[in-house]
């Protein structure tokens, strides 16, 4: 949007002391909010919704609910923040199906992903985590006798027999 289109907005406060007023305590209280939620929103980005400039001119209180809607699809930091909400509701989800879909989508992403939303949750999203079987000699070489008649190559023997517990 064109920064001239807000130029009557900024005529309309800077000439009022209490649409300045008005404007530094909404637009501090809508800042306020979204660094606490980890999003960085600064007084143009509040220029740039309506909901907020309405609010200014209006005082009218229920015009202050929408912003957070209307900052998720104006800003760009608002929608991420919005999207990653929804895909780690979805990992947490009760349903299966949407969940498995989510765990799918979470193996796709790459490492440097995984970390920015484990940071956001305060959860791992390292991908599969494997044990160490602690396996008796005679275990060992039970898994060692099968793999070696398996009739497979090496490196599907090594594979394996990582996958078994053999180190």
């Amino acid at each position: 949007m064109p920064e001239d289109q807000y130029e009557n907005f900024r005529a309309a406060v800077a000439g009022s002391e209490v649409l300045t007023s008005r404007w530094n305590k909404i637009a501090d209280a809508a800042i306020e909010s979204a660094a606490r939620e980890g999003v960085v929103l600064t007084r143009a980005d509040c220029m740039m919704l309506d909901s907020i400039r309405l609010h200014v001119l209006t005082d009218d209180e229920e015009l202050a609910v929408n912003w957070r809607e209307e900052a998720v699809q104006k800003l760009p930091a608002f929608k991420q923040k919005d999207q990653s909400k929804r895909f780690l509701d979805a990992l947490r989800s009760e349903n299966e199906s949407e969940k498995r879909q989510a765990e799918i989508e979470l193996m796709r992403k790459n490492p440097a992903e995984r970390m920015r939303l484990a940071r956001e949750s305060g959860e791992s999203f390292a991908g599969p985590v494997t044990t160490k079987k602690d396996l008796s000699p005679e275990e060992k070489a039970k898994v060692i006798a099968k793999l070696n008649g398996a009739g497979i190559s090496g490196a599907e023997r090594i594979k394996r027999a990582r996958a078994a517990g053999l180190e």
